[in-house]
């Protein structure tokens, strides 16, 4: 793989990366304020949506052993 293909999956990835810290951070502010009004269906609604950033992770695990294995 050539060099500016490599960086540029790298700078995708560390894209990818951020942006499921936004999730989570969201997730975490929406689930400390869901717990302080404890509104059981907003929880509900928090933990359905968790289903997002656990498949984001796993992508994006995928993704860095897939640029591993091909390097």
């Amino acid at each position: 793989m050539p060099r500016d293909t490599l960086t540029r999956q790298i700078h995708h990835l560390l894209d990818e990366v951020l942006l499921l810290g936004s999730m989570v951070e969201q997730a975490m502010l929406s689930a400390v304020d869901t717990l302080r009004q404890r509104d059981v269906k907003a929880a509900a609604r928090i933990y359905e949506s968790d289903q997002q950033i656990n498949d984001k992770r796993f992508a994006i695990e995928n993704a860095v052993l897939i640029l591993i294995a091909t390097q």
